[in-house]
């Protein structure tokens, strides 16, 4: 029991060293004096409309969770799943990676209807894994009309495509087969597991993939609309095919889980992605520290939600 308390202690240290690591590496990039000017000049009437995405996201994120619920014939209220991705999105800004969240919905609904909780964390699981592979998708299209690309983002995006078009095929085949794994172990938890895994084999609906790629890419696109509102906050306008394989990147750095809410490591892949295309340091810090901003602006109704669940039975 120690050597557990020990590891994790050591764990969150190391945690620590590796944000400020990163932290110092992008202060030690950029002009101080630049990041506090773009901060006075900021139109900030944009974060408004940011905020109204990143609601509507929500929203889309919820019914496409919603609809896989329903192939699962497991059934909430549409505004029960927005509520808890609500709290969530609160919870994941003081949570390592960006699934610290997923781990409070899966409870609250757990605890709802504690016979499909295989059901609902299987329902989790791909949702999250056809955003992903959207996200995959979006950033290898968009690499081969990246203009002036050179040979190893070409690379780079062959071996994404491979990848992607793994995926789809695996899902393709999905749809075609119901695969069964045996449920042969004594052990509780390895029959746990076995149900777990047939849960998510089960998803064979073409229709529901279908649905729920067009709302993952729906996600996406809304996910790439925040981020510029984000820039034009300090003032700078891009291309968007710099947004459509920033974003997807930026977002899989989130799954790092070497800092709280990613802290150094979104501003870090930011400021290196962006660089790329020719982006100011001091522009994409501003602008990255712009979105967080809002996003824990919007997070923040989640904490309320969170600390008033008890008394007014909202989830």
């Amino acid at each position: 029991m120690k050597k557990n308390n020990q590891k994790e202690i050591l764990f969150s240290i190391a945690k620590v060293f590796i944000a400020a690591g990163l932290i110092f590496w992008i202060f030690k990039k950029i002009d101080l004096n630049s990041v506090k000017n773009l901060f006075v000049s900021a139109n900030w009437i944009y974060l408004v409309l940011q905020l109204l995405v990143i609601t509507v996201g929500v929203i889309v994120s919820s019914l496409k969770w919603k609809a896989i619920l329903d192939f699962y014939h497991v059934y909430f209220r549409l505004s029960k799943l927005i509520i808890s991705y609500w709290i969530g999105s609160f919870l994941n800004s003081f949570l390592p990676t960006s699934i610290g969240g997923d781990v409070y919905k899966y409870h609250v609904l757990g605890r709802k209807k504690p016979e499909e909780k295989l059901k609902i964390a299987s329902s989790i699981i791909i949702e999250r894994g056809i955003g992903f592979l959207t996200l995959f998708f979006v950033m290898v299209i968009s690499l081969f009309f990246l203009p002036n690309s050179s040979n190893l983002i070409f690379l780079f995006a062959l071996l994404l495509s491979v990848l992607s078009i793994s995926g789809i095929i695996y899902f393709l085949i999905l749809s075609k087969r119901k695969y069964k794994i045996k449920k042969n172990s004594r052990f509780k938890l390895i029959n746990y597991f076995y149900q777990f895994c047939n849960h998510i084999l089960e998803i064979s609906d073409k229709n529901l993939l279908a649905y729920t790629f067009f709302l993952s890419l729906v996600f996406v696109g809304l996910s790439v609309i925040s981020s510029q509102l984000s820039f034009l906050i300090v003032g700078y306008r891009m291309p968007l095919i710099y947004f459509l394989i920033a974003v997807p990147i930026i977002n899989f750095s989130k799954l790092i889980p070497f800092s709280i809410d990613s802290i150094g490591i979104r501003e870090a892949t930011g400021v290196m992605i962006f660089s790329f295309f020719g982006v100011p340091s001091e522009v994409t810090l501003t602008a990255v520290i712009v979105g967080r901003v809002s996003s824990y602006l919007f997070s923040l109704s989640g904490g309320i939600m969170y600390l008033l669940r008890k008394f007014t039975k909202i989830i």
